[in-house]
Parts: C-alpha cells; sequence; structure tokens
C-alpha cells in the first residue's frame, strides 16, 4: 500500500511517501512559509525520483494542526483534492499526537514543544510517551 504524506501545517513542509512500513522518499524544507507554491512541486519531484505515479497511490495522510491556518488549508485542500480524484482513502492526523508517536520512537525522557496557532499558543509536555497539552 503505497501513501503519500503531507504536512504543511507549520514551519517545516514534509513530504512523504511509503510503501507500507518502509520509507520510499521523503522532502523536508526548512524554508518558511511559501508552501502554497512549494508543495505541489516537491510531491511532483518526490514521486517522480521515487518512480510512483499517482495512480499507484492507495491512500493520502494529512496532517491537520494545529498550526498556521493557512498552511493547514493548503495541505488539506490539496490531500481532499487528490483523494477526490484519484478515488483512494484520506486520512488526517493531528501534529502533537504525531509528534508525540514520533517522541516515543526516540526513547528520550522529556521534551517541551511550542506551536502557536493564530492567536493561540500551546506548549506540549511529553514525558514518557504520555502528552499534555497546554494552552497558554
Amino acid at each position: 500500500m503505497k501513501v503519500l504524506s503531507i504536512d504543511t501545517s507549520n514551519y517545516v513542509l514534509g513530504i512523504g511517501l511509503l510503501d507500507g512500513e518502509t520509507v520510499l522518499g521523503e522532502y523536508i524544507s526548512n524554508i518558511k512559509k511559501n508552501h502554497s507554491v512549494r508543495v505541489m512541486p516537491a510531491i511532483q519531484t518526490l514521486m517522480e525520483e521515487c518512480n510512483i505515479k499517482p495512480g499507484d497511490l492507495s491512500k493520502i495522510v494529512v496532517a491537520e494542526g494545529p498550526g498556521s491556518y493557512t498552511g493547514v488549508r493548503i495541505g488539506v485542500t490539496i490531500a481532499k483534492t487528490m483523494a477526490w480524484t484519484l478515488k483512494i482513502s484520506l486520512s488526517g492526523v493531528s501534529s502533537l499526537r504525531l509528534r508525540q508517536h514520533l517522541q516515543a520512537a526516540i526513547l528520550t525522557d522529556m521534551f517541551l514543544l511550542s506551536l502557536m496557532r493564530g492567536e493561540d499558543r500551546f506548549i506540549q509536555v511529553c514525558i514518557s510517551s504520555r502528552i499534555n497539552i497546554c494552552r497558554l
């Protein structure tokens, strides 16, 4: 099952291609913003480099925030449009839950992560795979 993952919810733009649990390729860019201009060329380039055609995809996964309102809309709109056009399934994942699972995989004890969404401010404390999110 080939899956395209898209994250435009924050400053970092992330695109990934997976086949089952195997990562076929990824594109990560720390250039701030301009996701609306860079995400589609990034998807196209990554798919070409991995020899994956749109019809090969079985699912699209997209980060649904919290994060930049515009950034979330960009990723979700692209994911929904591609999934609808290709008639494949679409799943949204919380950026906070994703970071929790990444932290658990790294097996460190504690970290702090601050996230912003418009006027809202969040701080995430992850201790031994437990997650606590506090609105500031």
